[in-house]
């Protein structure tokens, strides 16, 4: 009921974004174009939809041809100009989501700077990379990405929401998914079924020239967050979950099934982990009266975690990966990339 109150602020809200994307749509704000292969990742709603899986599925995919590099805003950090994030680097300076793909993929260049025109000159001049990907830039219009992919979560798609920030979570009306090339619906069971698809796409209106993909999301084993190889932690394993995502219920069914969780412990999206937290999770640790117990968190978390002091407490994240559903969508979705990453 208090959203429905904050209708007004969203018809502000939207009227601007309305005026703004216009000045874009006829040329007077001018978008800047490249001439290498730039490939944006984004949505229409805020949080939890899925973008970092999706960015480093196409790391993965691009990585072993292509010098890649990754550019964000550098979202939740303190640096607010060109930055190239290392291993060494901190959360809280550069973003938890940027230094996650860091520690995943330690050879690629990945780099923040909220001024993303500035940020692609800065990469060129840098590090001359093939191709770059742009993290949470849909709505970025002051740069033109060749090829433009738009994930909505299978659990709250954006044609659900039809209101705007604040009453609601879209950042823009549902008529800017028509400047998307591909539309993937991330989050997906990794079982539904054909008459599924075809019914949520056509609740997504897409297009004659825009593609739409299922996908769905792996968890790997626990990583120890001190480092280590993966572990088989057991069914017994008394665990405290630690999230701060925008949407942890996935993650949430996935420990309950596959461990003993006795406590979620949640905070919000992009929490920064103050020393009463971790004093928190320390002292819901040593109430468990067993030596097989275990703190498990996020990936994106656990980039946050590095370096507030657990150490004396077994911390560890579970990596996702983002999996097409079915093989023929999966060569279907990298031949779509591949083919424009490599000017065909």
């Amino acid at each position: 009921m208090r959203r429905y109150l904050l209708w007004p602020f969203s018809l502000l809200y939207g009227l601007g974004v309305i005026i703004r994307n216009k000045l874009f749509d006829w040329g007077i704000f001018s978008s800047a174009e490249f001439d290498l292969p730039i490939i944006t990742v984004g949505n229409l709603s805020t949080g939890g939809t899925g973008k970092t899986p999706q960015i480093e599925y196409l790391v993965s995919l691009l990585k072993p041809s292509y010098k890649v590099a990754t550019l964000s805003r550098g979202y939740g950090g303190s640096n607010k100009s060109f930055t190239l994030v290392n291993e060494n680097s901190l959360a809280s300076e550069v973003g938890d989501e940027p230094l996650q793909i860091k520690l995943k993929h330690p050879e690629v260049t990945v780099a923040i700077e909220p001024d993303r025109e500035h940020g692609i000159n800065s990469l060129r001049k840098e590090v001359n990379p093939d191709v770059i990907l742009l993290d949470d830039a849909f709505q970025h219009r002051k740069v033109k990405a060749g090829l433009s992919i738009l994930i909505t979560p299978y659990s709250s798609p954006f044609y659900d929401d039809a209101l705007l920030l604040p009453a609601g979570n879209l950042r823009e009306p549902v008529s800017g998914k028509y400047r998307a090339d591909v539309i993937v619906l991330s989050k997906c069971p990794m079982d539904i079924s054909d008459a599924q698809k075809k019914k949520i796409t056509q609740k997504l209106k897409p297009s004659a020239n825009q593609q739409v993909f299922f996908t769905g999301i792996k968890y790997g084993k626990p990583i120890p967050l001190e480092g280590g190889k993966a572990s088989e932690l057991s069914k017994n394993t008394v665990v405290i979950l630690v999230t701060g995502i925008a949407n942890p219920s996935p993650l949430v069914d996935y420990v309950s099934t596959h461990f003993n969780m006795k406590e979620h412990i949640r905070y919000p999206d992009h929490h920064s982990f103050s020393q009463n937290d971790v004093n928190h999770i320390r002292q819901k640790n040593s109430i468990i009266a067993t030596a097989k117990k275990a703190v498990i968190t996020t990936e994106k978390d656990a980039a946050r975690l590095r370096s507030v002091g657990l150490h004396e407490v077994p911390v560890y994240y579970i990596p996702i990966v983002t999996t097409f559903i079915g093989e023929v969508e999966e060569k279907k979705f990298n031949n779509l990339i591949n083919n424009y990453v490599a000017g065909d």
